[in-house]
């Protein structure tokens, strides 16, 4: 769902973005981030986890580098039969730029500590995003911290995926209110479609039931800390 938001048409914007997130795991959240255009990708989870998103940004830069060539090859042919040989190699270009243009970087990073070593992978960060973190009420505080950090940065927003396992999960939200400056909205759900096509917040019967309820219980906020006047 939080890709499905960052990819919808008058949403937040990721094109050309710096995006860092934060509990990772696999990736999944923020490789999908690609074909979106953003600038730079970088993914941190702790020091057990981060080489497997090490692993998996290596393994899907080489199937887009791979689907990039199959797309490049017939763009290439397109433009050959409508406008020459120089079209061709130009559209064949495009389409690779376009495929390949994300960089992507991962690193242990546990919640709480300093964020400028997670700089020395990119000068800075417009857009933090983080799916499923509230989950472990020992990780509020740290969490918290971390996102403090990285908002102090002028221009700097976090979009938070978050589904309630935990019944101290208003703790978290707590802590995010008494940072000074700390604006924490939450997003209207009902302009963000299901991963299948249908309303996030519809009721859904059949083989999809279980998925949809998953889908009810996911809220979105939008983070920043905005400026004393």
């Amino acid at each position: 769902m939080l890709v499905d938001y960052l990819s919808g048409p008058g949403r937040h914007h990721i094109a050309g973005q710096r995006v860092l997130e934060l509990g990772s795991g696999t990736g999944i959240a923020g490789l999908a981030l690609a074909p979106l255009g953003p600038a730079a990708v970088h993914l941190t989870d702790l020091p057990d986890v981060a080489p497997l998103l090490a692993a998996n940004i290596r393994l899907n830069c080489a199937l887009a580098a791979a689907a990039a060539a199959a797309a490049a090859a017939a763009a290439a042919a397109a433009a050959a039969a409508a406008a020459g040989s120089d079209a061709a190699g130009a559209g064949a270009d495009a389409v690779l730029h376009a495929a390949l243009s994300t960089r992507y970087t991962a690193s242990a990073y546990a919640w709480g500590d300093p964020v400028d070593p997670l700089r020395t992978f990119c000068d800075g960060f417009d857009v933090v995003v983080a799916s499923d973190v509230v989950y472990d009420p020992g990780g509020y505080a740290p969490l918290v911290a971390s996102l403090a950090l990285l908002l102090a940065a002028p221009g700097t927003v976090a979009i938070l995926a978050h589904r309630h396992r935990h019944p101290e999960n208003q703790r978290f939200f707590d802590l995010l209110g008494a940072c000074p400056g700390m604006v924490v909205d939450r997003i209207d759900r009902g302009d963000v479609a299901s991963v299948d096509g249908t309303d996030a917040g519809a009721t859904v019967d059949g083989p999809g039931q279980g998925q949809a309820a998953v889908l009810r219980d996911v809220e979105l906020y939008s983070l920043c800390i905005r400026a004393p006047p």
